[in-house]
Formats: structure tokens, sequence, C-alpha cells
């Protein structure tokens, strides 16, 4: 019932371009939950370490996830350009949201769990290794990372694949479902009814 799961760079292509915006990931999951964590940035010098029930830290001090509460005001991680289209979400994001965008999705996560962000998502899919050591440090810091229907992950399945990704303080979550559940209809239409 344990498996070790561990990506070894999460953002390689930040890597190779020489950027700070990649890490390693290590997770312990135990049926199908993560139980304990770590997350490295070595060119941030940030270390993320989580243990289930226990609380998690960064560089050795505990951290909690932002307050914030009101969508106009929050910090997204993710490409900027992406949620300033109204292409892809028939119910627009704020134009007063500052996004910014890192290319591993872990120190994203990561960086909601610290406070420096406020909200993520991603709607393309996302691997075990890609997320799991994320989603224990986000919800030991008192955040939430589930799938686009609001669906809890689940890892060490036969397919590792998650379809979508939304983490967020708690108190951004209803608005910012309210923006990707219309989204993920849309491109489930457009799926169904490919020009």
């Amino acid at each position: 019932g344990r498996l070790w799961i561990v990506d070894p760079i999460d953002g390689t292509r930040a890597f190779l371009a020489g950027g700070d915006d990649w890490g390693i990931s290590v997770a312990l999951v135990q049926d199908g939950k993560p139980i304990i964590a770590a997350f490295y940035a070595p060119v941030q010098a940030a270390f993320y370490f989580a243990e289930r029930g226990r609380g998690v830290t960064k560089n050795g001090k505990n951290i909690t996830v932002s307050d914030q509460s009101v969508l106009t005001n929050a910090r997204m991680m993710g490409d900027p350009t992406a949620f300033k289209t109204h292409e892809y979400w028939p119910l627009p994001w704020p134009d007063t949201m500052v996004a910014e965008h890192a290319n591993s999705i872990a120190l994203r996560i990561c960086q909601i769990a610290d406070g420096q962000f406020d909200c993520c998502v991603t709607l393309r899919p996302k691997n075990d290794w890609d997320v799991a050591a994320a989603d224990l440090i986000i919800g030991e810091a008192g955040g939430l990372l589930t799938t686009g229907e609001g669906k809890k992950l689940v890892f060490n399945r036969e397919h590792p694949l998650h379809d979508h990704i939304v983490a967020t303080c708690p108190e951004l979550l209803a608005p910012v479902m309210d923006r990707v559940e219309p989204a993920l209809k849309r491109w489930t239409q457009k799926q169904d009814n490919p020009c």
C-alpha cells in the first residue's frame, strides 16, 4: 500500500533554459494519499517539507496559505495570457487579478502553500509525479487541491493522470470554481464537436 512518487525535475523547460522555476518533488503515498512530501527548488533555495497531520515548513519555518477572499485582489499562479483571454473562460477572470507564471506545477502549488500566491488553475492534464508532493504540502498549509470538478486527487491508480488541477486558499474556492466549471463544459463541447 505504500509507494514513493518522484519527479527528479519538475519544470524541465525552465531547467534546460537555466531558469529558477523548477524543482525536485518526492512523496510517499499510502492508500492513495501522500503522507510525507518534499519539494526543493534549488535555484530559489526553497525547501518545503510536510507530514500528514503534522503541518508543513519552508526552510524550517511553518507556512500557511493566504486568507485572500476577494478574487479581484487575488494573485494567480499561472500563464497571464491564458487568464486574459475569453476564449477559454465563459465567465472571465477579473482584470485586476495579478497572474504570474512558473514552469513547475509543483512550485506553483507550493507558492500558494506559503502565501506568495492565492490560487492556481491548469486545464492541462498532470501526472501523479507532478502533483503528489504538492498535494500534501498545500493541504497541510490549509489550502485545497482538487480536480476541475472539485474532486480530491487519488494517487497510485492504474492511470496516474489527473485531467485538470485547481489549487487555492479556501476562501477563493467558490469564485475560482465558478470560472473553471463552465470552462470545462466549453472544452468538452469543443472536443465532442470539432470544427
